[in-house]
């Protein structure tokens, strides 16, 4: 995966979801661990994780349901 583009997904993911608009240089910075960023950027950033560990959690959960419900019409 590019890395503009990365940058550009998570910048379009997290004000889809927070409303918070982050500039390229800020994302990039974040990442990097430079500078000091702003609460809000930090928590809407937080907030954008948060939502991927959840989605992944609910598609994990739904993997194993598919997996223990095939075993259980095998036997």
């Amino acid at each position: 995966m590019d890395y503009d583009y990365a940058i550009e997904t998570v910048r379009r993911e997290v004000r889809d979801l927070t409303g918070e608009r982050i500039g390229k240089s800020t994302m990039e910075n974040f990442y990097y661990g430079k500078g000091d960023p702003k609460f809000s950027t930090v928590m809407a950033i937080m907030r954008w994780v948060d939502s991927k560990e959840i989605a992944s959690s609910v598609n994990n959960n739904n993997n194993m349901s598919s997996v223990n419900n095939n075993e259980n019409n095998m036997g």
